[in-house]
């Protein structure tokens, strides 16, 4: 069990963060940006904004961590503080985003206000408007289409708890194999008939991979390390195969998410087997990352709807730099403000 907080993740959680808002001022922005910029830092930032999507898949990998991580200090699963202690994470910067979305979009022009969206993400209903889906993310808000996805995620594990925690770490890949074949056959049906739970599903696999990677990083055995890696390495090999045969967005994506899962997995074993300083804790020069990552969550939630406004208004590009460098740091503020209530309540 891992005493230490490990700043490393925080400072990635950040990294990703950044990445997504950074899309978002890419695609509102591209114009003046390659005005000002030589190709070659175009193309940079092209590639970066590009990494969109790899951010959210990371999302999900370190959530599954950072749940098993949370679950391991309890000695028996208790429903009631694990449902508490997610609404007290999600629903108070979610609840706030739905309400700057719909503000914000009410007074701007094209942008889409509908009361039946609103509903669908009270309920966490919504998936991305690029694809199929029963309600669109609020207001144009697209962000929060993953937040559905990670309420599932929450809502499904405790029901597989005693299965998820009853197999040994060294064979892991039970549960890596079989996760994957229930999004293979979620993938299929949803092709069939559309449902939002199947593709929520779908995605299942790769939260999973972070669950699970927590026993093999942190039980005492390389033995079930190396297990975990395999069963990640043959998935891996698994979805290029379906993927070259098969057209299918969700499959590339699972197949980007195995990727991922994998570097994340070879990092998080090297920094906690060698117990690394720097890994633990961020040099100097970098603990800046720390605190984007600690206000990351209102950050990739509030960030749309204020560059909608931004565009609006025709906000040059420059202030707009200053106005997001504001929002990292108000967004820090608002996190913790909102972690620390909580705490206090608790012990109280």
């Amino acid at each position: 069990m891992m005493k230490k907080r490990i700043e490393t993740l925080d400072g990635l959680r950040g990294f990703a963060a950044m990445l997504v808002v950074f899309h978002h001022v890419f695609k509102l922005y591209s114009i003046e940006i390659q005005e000002v910029c030589s190709d070659w830092v175009f193309s940079l930032a092209v590639f970066l904004s590009e990494l969109n999507f790899l951010a959210v898949l990371f999302f999900f990998i370190l959530s599954g961590f950072s749940i098993a991580l949370s679950l391991s200090t309890k000695r028996a699963f208790d429903w009631k503080k694990y449902g508490s202690r997610r609404a007290k994470r999600i629903l108070p910067v979610y609840f706030l985003a739905l309400v700057l979305a719909g503000f914000i979009g009410w007074f701007v022009p094209g942008v889409e206000v509908l009361l039946v969206d609103l509903i669908g993400n009270i309920f966490f209903l919504q998936s991305p408007e690029s694809g199929r889906h029963w309600f669109a993310p609020f207001a144009g808000n697209g962000p929060l289409w993953s937040l559905s996805f990670e309420v599932w995620f929450y809502l499904i594990t405790p029901f597989l708890m005693r299965w998820l925690m009853g197999i040994r770490a060294n064979n892991a890949y039970l549960i890596v194999f079989g996760s994957l074949f229930a999004s293979v056959v979620c993938i299929g049906l949803n092709s069939v008939v559309f449902v939002p739970f199947l593709l929520f599903q779908s995605y299942y696999f790769v939260w999973l991979t972070g669950f699970l990677l927590h026993r093999a990083v942190t039980e005492d055995s390389s033995r079930n390390f190396k297990s975990y890696l395999f069963s990640l390495i043959a998935t891996m090999c698994s979805l290029f195969i379906m993927s070259h045969w098969l057209e299918s967005d969700t499959l590339n994506a699972l197949l980007q998410g195995n990727v991922l899962a994998i570097a994340f997995s070879l990092l998080l074993y090297f920094g906690i087997s060698r117990n690394v300083k720097w890994f633990f804790q961020l040099p100097r020069f970098l603990r800046s990352w720390k605190y984007i990552g600690e206000g990351s969550y209102a950050l990739y939630a509030l960030h749309m709807p204020l560059l909608i406004l931004a565009s609006h208004f025709q906000v040059p590009f420059v202030m707009m730099l200053f106005g997001w460098m504001g929002l990292v740091v108000a967004c820090y503020f608002l996190e913790t403000a909102i972690i620390g209530y909580f705490r206090e309540r608790s012990k109280s």
